[in-house]
């Protein structure tokens, strides 16, 4: 066994930028065109989408929540009792009663 160092320089490919520029670019553009040539899978798909579409649900959920807490109250426990009585005794209810129920004009 010798006790002497070997070069290994010349296997390092680092050693000509030119060259080793060139071989990345090669090896970043073959691995570029093979994954655009293969299908996505569904499990892939829905990981990509998975933050744009729970972005929009929270967005959606915070729209509906400020339009509800900004709409009027109408209705309620009321208006359950006033249309079942209405219902089980065929009373034609007053349009000043369905506005004050509903607050919309039939």
């Amino acid at each position: 066994m010798s006790d002497e160092k070997i070069d290994f320089s010349p296997l390092d490919p680092s050693g000509d930028p030119r060259r080793w520029e060139a071989l990345i670019a090669r090896t970043t553009e073959r691995a570029m065109a093979a994954r655009a040539r293969a299908p996505a899978s569904l499990t892939f798909e829905l990981a990509r989408l998975s933050w744009p579409l729970t972005t929009a649900a929270a967005l959606v959920a915070a729209v509906a929540l400020v339009l509800a807490s900004l709409s009027p109250r109408t209705g309620g426990a009321l208006s359950v009792d006033s249309v079942s009585e209405w219902a089980n005794t065929g009373e034609v209810p007053r349009t000043v009663d369905v506005v004050a129920l509903t607050g919309e004009v039939p």
